[in-house]
C-alpha cells in the first residue's frame, strides 16, 4: 500500500498471516475475519504512518468518516490517506505530509471510481 504517489500492483495471498494482539481487536470492536494488513511504502503519511509500517485495516468500514485514514484503490493505485466528504458527493484525498503531497479533490464522477478497502485502525512501527 502506498503512502506516496501510489502502487500499481497488489499481492493477494490469503495464506499469509499477520499478528495482532486480540485485546486490540476487542478494544477496537473489529472481528478478526474483517482484518487485512499490509506494509506502507512512502512518506506522504509521515509523521502519522512511517514508511515500512504495518497497518491493519477494518474491511467492514467503507463509508467515509471525515478525517479518518483509509486504504483505497483509485485509478489503479493502492493508497493510504485521509478521506473527507465534499459537497455534491465529491471526495478530498489528503496526506499527512501536505507540503510535498497537496490535497486532491475528486468530483462526484471521479469519486465513483474510488474503491475503499477499509479504515486503518492500527499500525505497527517499521522494522
Amino acid at each position: 500500500m502506498a503512502a506516496g504517489a501510489g502502487l500499481a500492483s497488489i499481492y493477494d495471498n490469503t495464506t499469509d498471516k499477520a499478528r495482532i494482539n486480540l485485546d486490540v481487536l476487542t478494544n477496537m470492536g473489529v472481528p478478526a475475519g474483517a482484518v487485512v494488513s499490509c506494509r506502507v511504502s512512502g512518506d506522504s503519511m509521515e509523521s502519522k504512518i512511517s514508511d515500512g509500517a504495518k497497518i491493519f485495516i477494518d474491511t467492514r468500514t467503507n463509508k467515509i468518516i471525515d478525517g479518518k485514514i483509509y486504504a483505497f484503490e483509485y485509478g489503479g493505485l493502492l493508497r493510504v490517506k485521509y478521506l473527507y466528504r465534499l459537497p455534491f458527493n465529491g471526495v478530498r484525498i489528503r496526506s499527512e505530509n501536505t507540503a510535498d503531497y497537496p490535497d486532491e479533490d475528486l468530483s462526484f464522477e471521479e469519486a465513483k471510481h474510488l474503491r475503499i478497502i477499509g479504515r486503518v485502525f492500527w499500525q505497527e512501527s517499521a522494522l
